[in-house]
């Protein structure tokens, strides 16, 4: 399907809708502490093995610590048909840390 990016400045348009799921990547421990608000926690290894049963009808925006593990796990979801983007910059640069 695709792959794209999203700054951090806008990932509040993407809140609250029913056609999108924000996934922090991050482990649990990480999540427990902060996140990005209406976010689900899939760690990474966990989402690389389940995201086939994930409906393909979504838009699914990824983030990590910084970037780069959220980026591989939507580039590999979107070789598999979804869309999906990932935030530049990770949760850090969301600032809500």
């Amino acid at each position: 399907m695709s792959l794209g990016t999203i700054c951090p400045g806008d990932i509040g348009r993407f809140l609250g809708r029913s056609d999108c799921v924000i996934i922090d990547v991050r482990d649990e421990t990480a999540y427990r502490h902060a996140h990005i608000p209406g976010a689900v926690n899939i760690p990474y290894k966990k989402l690389i093995r389940t995201f086939c049963r994930m409906p393909p009808d979504r838009i699914y925006i990824l983030y990590c610590e910084h970037g780069g593990t959220s980026l591989m796990a939507a580039r590999r979801m979107s070789e598999c048909g979804y869309e999906t983007l990932s935030l530049i910059g990770g949760f850090l640069a969301c600032g809500r840390h």
